[in-house]
């Protein structure tokens, strides 16, 4: 049985572990925020970056490169002249920024500029 004593020093040390925890919470979802504000690179329209296509759709690839949402280049920047697609999920490719965002959210991005511009360095 416990005496009212050690309820009392159980009650004291409880009240003094909530905060500390609380804390180390709000520590680490500080941490993990910094890390993900981290990871986005900073990036700017006119640029060649390197990404990763993520999905194909009827009309638009969607790539990775990095930021905090994905960028789109129409498909047809992708299609052999038979029409073949040539990419494929997981693939990387160089593309250029041509607009941080649109009316969707999206970065546009172009296959075909990033392969004329480094024709051109």
């Amino acid at each position: 049985m416990m005496s009212e004593t050690d309820k009392l020093e159980e009650a004291v040390h409880a009240s003094t572990e909530a905060p500390e925890a609380e804390l180390h919470d709000h520590d680490e979802s500080q941490e993990l925020v910094d890390l993900y504000t981290q990871s986005l690179r900073e990036i700017a329209e006119g640029e060649i970056v390197k990404g990763t296509v993520v999905e194909i759709r009827n009309d638009t690839v969607l790539i990775d490169i990095g930021y905090k949402s994905e960028g789109a280049v129409p498909i047809k920047e992708f299609q052999a002249p038979s029409g073949e697609i040539t990419v494929k999920v997981g693939d990387t490719v160089d593309v250029y920024l041509e607009q941080k965002e649109d009316a969707d959210g999206l970065i546009v991005l172009s296959r075909e500029k990033a392969e004329k511009t480094k024709i051109w360095e």
